[in-house]
């Protein structure tokens, strides 16, 4: 999408293009370190042998996996706020679409 808007796009290709690039990176990068941080953080007491797991199945067996309530919190608004800004839930935050949508 990038370089299709960049190269293609209308008169404001660039700042579109870059906007754009910058939205979706951010909200790719923030789903990231949510994800990492609930897989360091499970301590495995509760999985059984797998200490640390991409597993849905086996995190959502666990429960809190030993993981704070607080840390818990900050996952789940990295999360939330990642696939708010990826999928365009809230117009507030898809800043990015207007000028997106308007250089395509």
């Amino acid at each position: 999408m990038f370089f299709m808007i960049a190269v293609w796009g209308g008169d404001d290709r660039r700042y579109a293009s870059l906007k754009f690039f910058l939205y979706t990176m951010f909200g790719s990068a923030l789903m990231l370190v949510s994800f990492l941080a609930l897989y360091f953080l499970a301590d495995g007491t509760i999985v059984g042998d797998q200490a640390q797991t991409f597993s849905m199945v086996a995190l959502s067996e666990g429960a809190t996996l030993g993981i704070s309530r607080t840390a818990q919190l900050w996952i789940f608004a990295g999360m939330f706020v990642g696939f708010g800004v990826k999928v365009p839930m809230f117009p507030f935050i898809h800043g990015s679409l207007t000028h997106t949508r308007l250089q395509q």
